[in-house]
């Protein structure tokens, strides 16, 4: 009798015992772009197919973390990224306008309004972008930019890739920002 009643238990619980399992290696894997001592209260953010986001884990520091898996234009299989909490508009519009669809002109075109018509979201100026893409958790490049919405030449920076240095590019747009090299 005690059997049967842990085989309905068993096929009950076991599911929502998985899924938490699974929820958490995405929260892990997400976390693997944040810096170490910021991991723990970041929050974690689902970029869904319909161009909406939902937060996955509500974190208590200003950082939210973002996995690419499946979005257009992604730069690999493991593709993740985070930064400050104050650039989640200009997240959530980025995975609107790439989540509607179309062609890359299509696309283009819809960043292309909204820088023209002044509606294009900004990031907060000297924010940090974290990245890491590669071909797996294991096997994975950083890279890490700093904000400077539409900084120009004027800035000092070069505009030009060089070794260990800082680096601007898209300069003059709402999309500007230093490259750190090597990271």
């Amino acid at each position: 009798m005690k059997r049967l009643l842990f085989l309905p238990f068993t096929a009950v619980l076991l599911p929502s015992a998985l899924c938490a399992q699974s929820a958490d290696a995405d929260i892990e894997r997400t976390l693997l772009a944040a810096p170490a001592s910021l991991r723990v209260e970041a929050t974690i953010l689902e970029l869904r197919p319909d161009g909406s986001t939902a937060v996955l884990r509500k974190g208590s520091n200003d950082l939210i973390c973002w996995d690419n898996e499946g979005r257009p234009g992604q730069m690999a299989p493991f593709d993740i990224q985070c930064t400050a909490k104050a650039n989640r508009p200009r997240l959530e519009q980025n995975h609107a306008f790439e989540s509607a669809g179309g062609t890359v002109a299509e696309i283009l075109a819809r960043f292309e309004r909204a820088e023209a018509d002044g509606t294009r979201a900004l990031s907060v100026w000297g924010s940090i972008y974290y990245h890491v893409y590669g071909d797996s958790a294991q096997d994975y490049r950083n890279h890490t930019v700093v904000a400077v919405p539409y900084a120009t030449r004027d800035l000092g920076f070069p505009i030009a890739r060089g070794p260990a240095m800082l680096w601007l590019m898209e300069a003059g747009t709402s999309g500007a920002h230093l490259m750190v090299s090597g990271r």
